[in-house]
This record gives C-alpha cells, structure tokens and sequence, in this order.
C-alpha cells in the first residue's frame, strides 16, 4: 500500500515496542467450528471482522484486533487492525490487545499505516505470530497527542462512514426504481401477464437480441503483444459499471487499420463474456474517451444496436436483477462460467416506446448523478486521510503546529 510507512522511517523517531503498551490476550481467544456454534447477538469476530454471532463471549472489554494470518496481510484489502467495543468472542486468527499506555484509537490507526513486511513468516500463508506482534515499533507521543490525532482521524473517519452510508442507500433506491420503472413503465393504469411477468398492456416483449448485436471481440494472439502501441482490451479490463487500466497490455498500432472492427470508440458498452457476473452484478461497462484507442479482445463484447433504441435503456435492463438471473441460468454449471453473444441476445426483455425508454432513463441518470457525486467526496476523504495518517502518524506533522 502506498500510505504504509516503512521501518527505516522510524530510525529519527522516539518509539517503543507494542508488547510494552498493550496487553495481549491471546491466550482467552477460542475457535468455534462452525457446526458448534450456537447462534445469537453476540459477534464472533475472526483475521478481518465479524464473521457470525453467536449465544456466549469471551471479552467484555474495548479492544484493538489485528490479524494474524491470511492474504490480507499482504494484500492489505482490509484493515489490519480494528476496535471492538462490548461483548465479544474472538477465534485464533486474530490477536487480541488491550491498551494500557497508550490511546485506543492512535493505536488503531497506527497499525493501520505501519509495513508489515518486517515482521511476518510464510509466503504462501502469510502469518504474523505473537513473537513478531510484540516486537512492532510504535511511534510513543504524548497520550495528549495521541488523543488529538484520534480525534483527527476519527472525524474523518466519521465522514467516511456517513458518505458510505449515503451511497449505499441511494443505490437501494436505485435498486427499487429500476425494478418499478422497468415493470411498471411511467404513468401506465393498465397491464398484461407475459412470459417474464406483468408489464403495461402497450409494451412489448422480445428478445434482446432484436434490437441489439453483442459483437465478440478478435483472438489476438500473445505473440501479436508489443511494449507499446493501441491498447488491447482484455477480460480483465472491464468490471461492474467501470473501466480498468491496472494490467495494460498493447498490440502494434498499425493493428487499428487491420482490425478497424474490432477498435472500440467512445461510449460503447462493453461486457464481460467469461465470469460475466460478479457479486450477483454484470460485468458491463461504458467505454470513456480516456480508454481509446483500444482493441477489442475475445471473451469480451460489444454492444450494437440493429433499430432504434435508447442505448443507456438496454445498459439498465442488461444491469437489472432479472437480466442478470438469466445470464446466472445460462452459466450454471459452467467451468469457468462462460456466456456467448447469442445467448444473451436470447434473453427476452420488456420493451416500452423510445419516448418512455428516454423518460426512464433521465429519471435513473439523475439517481446515478448523486451517486457518482458522493463517490467523488469519498474519494476525496479517504485521500485526505490517507494524506493526515501519513503526516500525523509518522512524526512528519506534530499535532502542536497545527494548532
């Protein structure tokens, strides 16, 4: 992770070891199999959080867990270190600390930034066993320090979380529009019964394939790569509603004349042909100006349009719940799970008039708006904290000169 700190970082800094300001309670930890376990309110918490809550607990304390083994440990998706608060039972894949000298909250969020690298065993299962634990560096500031820089982070913290929340509940309602304004249309008294449910009586239903291709991309060969030239769009390229340029791989440029079909252009809709479905999600995506040139490779799709048709309409009904239960029909079973073109232009969609496909796409748009708003402010906060733990828990910016 870019915002960990290095160990060579502490060498100007007053630190002691954790061992010498936190109890570990290691030896009270106990494992439930999950056959045994008795289900209750009362969270069983494991590496990286609650993972089931049962009808008894160990610790009754606030307490700092860190993670002992697992690949988060390298990979760093989640935190590392987390507080618990109340009744609690903890298994042996976390370790379990209770501060005495130092503040609760600094500690967290100090275990939170430190490199690991020093003090873990294993490669293919990484661990970070008691010994190790014990011998962590921690910055030792005034408890009076330690409680201002808490508080500091703990309020972006708060904004986080707020923001998160507020994402995540406008995209319920988007959930509820979409599955409203797909089946039920705009202002429509009057309905029918048809083979994919109630729809109004003037819409119609077909297959998808009626009024779009889904165009599979070229099998470029490995050898056709080269250091540099136009961008080669791969599986790994395209995610749920987002582009990404993580693992760039580049074909030679003289390949977007010979291939011209197959290069993509702004504001296509692309779709995921092998694992197309991620978390009950699609895998579909709309091409930026950002993302061209680029050629398209197979196992990937491209979405055209064979009459008229709101292109955004389809990019809705291809991510909505009964769109992606077909496609999960098609695929089950499957190893890897692979859909074809002509199997999702198979899927019979709802079809309203290209006025009322417009109208509901303004309307989801709109919702679509304020969620990528407040994506942009998380965005923002989780840098400004990234930037605020770098500073205040390094040493490099003293609580005192910020007063």
């Amino acid at each position: 992770m870019s915002n960990t700190l290095k160990t060579s970082e502490f060498d100007k800094l007053d630190y002691c070891s954790l061992e010498e300001v936190v109890d570990i309670l290691d030896g009270q930890r106990k494992p439930i199999k999950q056959g045994d376990r008795i289900s209750g309110n009362i969270p069983y918490y494991g590496a990286t959080g609650v993972i089931d809550f049962v009808n008894d607990y160990i610790f009754d304390d606030d307490l700092v867990l860190v993670g002992e083994d697992g690949e988060n440990i390298k990979s760093r998706v989640l935190p590392m270190a987390f507080k618990i608060s109340g009744k609690s039972w903890v298994n042996n894949h976390a370790h379990v600390l209770k501060p005495h000298s130092i503040n609760l909250d600094f500690l967290m969020q100090y275990l939170n930034i430190i490199d690991y690298t020093p003090y873990i065993t294993g490669t293919a299962q990484p661990k970070l066993n008691q010994q190790s634990l014990r011998k962590i560096k921690i910055l030792n500031l005034p408890l009076a320090e330690q409680q201002k820089i808490a508080e500091i982070l703990s309020s972006v913290d708060a904004a986080i979380e707020k923001t998160e929340q507020v994402i995540a509940k406008t995209e319920e309602v988007k959930k509820g529009l979409m599955q409203q304004l797909l089946t039920k249309g705009i202002g429509h008294t009057e309905f029918k019964q048809t083979e994919i449910g109630e729809i109004p009586v003037s819409w119609e239903v077909n297959e998808i394939g009626t009024l779009i291709q889904v165009q599979g991309g070229y099998a470029f060969k490995s050898k056709d790569a080269v250091d540099s030239g136009v961008r080669w769009f791969k599986i790994a390229n395209v995610s749920v509603g987002n582009i990404k340029w993580e693992d760039v791989s580049y074909l030679p440029t003289d390949y977007s004349e010979i291939y011209k079909d197959y290069l993509l252009k702004e504001r296509d809709f692309v779709v995921a042909l092998t694992r197309p479905i991620l978390k009950n999600e699609l895998k579909i995506a709309q091409i930026n100006k950002s993302d061209i040139p680029a050629l398209l490779n197979q196992r990937v799709g491209r979405i055209r349009y064979k009459k008229e048709v709101n292109p955004q309409f389809i990019y809705y009904v291809m991510t909505s719940k009964y769109y992606v239960d077909e496609i999960n029909s098609r695929i089950l079973g499957t190893d890897p799970p692979n859909v074809s073109p002509k199997q999702l232009e198979s899927i019979l969609i709802q079809i309203p008039s290209i006025e009322e496909q417009l109208e509901i796409v303004s309307i989801l748009e709109n919702v679509d708006t304020k969620i990528k708003r407040e994506e942009d402010i998380l965005f923002k906060l989780n840098k400004l904290k990234q930037g605020l733990m770098q500073q205040l828990l390094t040493g490099q910016v003293r609580v005192g000169s910020l007063c």
